[in-house]
């Protein structure tokens, strides 16, 4: 049984046919009173190019629940994570309307993907870091596809070098192209997505191929076809 906080009352489930696969659907559910009840019909998405693999998040790590179900998520390998993560903030080119905190990007603003550098799997203002100890980075607000966004905490509280880094919830090419390791969608189910969220509810992803989520989610996904 997947272990949701109690103060949790948000959720968003994102699964996939398999591991391999990069195209997958992503749910809204709010809880109401003693139940999970759908918001929005599912809504297509994209994850890595190469699917996915374990991530870190609230069960760390999750494939030892699952041995050799499949590898971890590293840094580069074009997987995105599976696993439960907290969420935020939000971010973009220009200020949107969200219940999330909202971080605007500009050209100083970059997701630190260096292993080696002390602020790896971070977002920093370049220009307020006192020493710059990377050699790669990702410049967020040059990136197209980051004119809307919302961050997923992979690898987050403390960052395992290597293990991945610079996982979002962003705008896709289209739903024939995989991304590098994020969960993509269209403007608009990203902006219906980022109105919807409230951090007062704690909101959760759950993100897995289906058949590794418990019985409880499987027969949710099931109902709301």
């Amino acid at each position: 049984m997947i272990d949701i906080p109690p103060n949790t009352r948000q959720i968003i489930v994102v699964t996939t046919p398999s591991w391999e696969s990069y195209q997958g659907r992503l749910y809204q559910f709010e809880q109401e009173v003693d139940r999970w009840i759908l918001q929005k019909s599912s809504i297509p998405v994209v994850v890595g190019k190469k699917g996915m693999g374990w991530g870190l998040g609230l069960s760390v790590p999750l494939s030892s629940s699952f041995p050799g179900s499949s590898p971890l998520k590293c840094e580069g390998d074009n997987k995105a994570p599976a696993g439960i993560f907290t969420l935020g903030p939000a971010f973009g080119h220009q200020v949107f309307k969200t219940p999330m905190d909202f971080l605007p990007l500009h050209p100083e603003i970059e997701a630190v993907n260096d292993p080696l550098s002390c602020h790896y799997n971070r977002i920093v203002n370049r220009k307020k870091v006192a020493k710059i100890d990377w050699t790669s980075s990702e410049k967020m607000g040059e990136i197209g596809l980051y004119a809307l966004g919302l961050v997923i905490h992979h690898n987050w509280d403390i960052p395992l070098p290597g293990a991945g880094s610079a996982i979002f919830m962003h705008l896709w090419r289209d739903e024939k192209i995989g991304t590098a390791g994020c969960t993509a969608m269209s403007y608009q189910d990203l902006a219906s997505l980022l109105t919807w969220l409230n951090p007062q509810t704690h909101p959760l992803l759950i993100q897995m191929p289906f058949e590794f989520l418990d019985n409880f989610w499987q027969k949710c996904l099931e109902n709301s076809k």
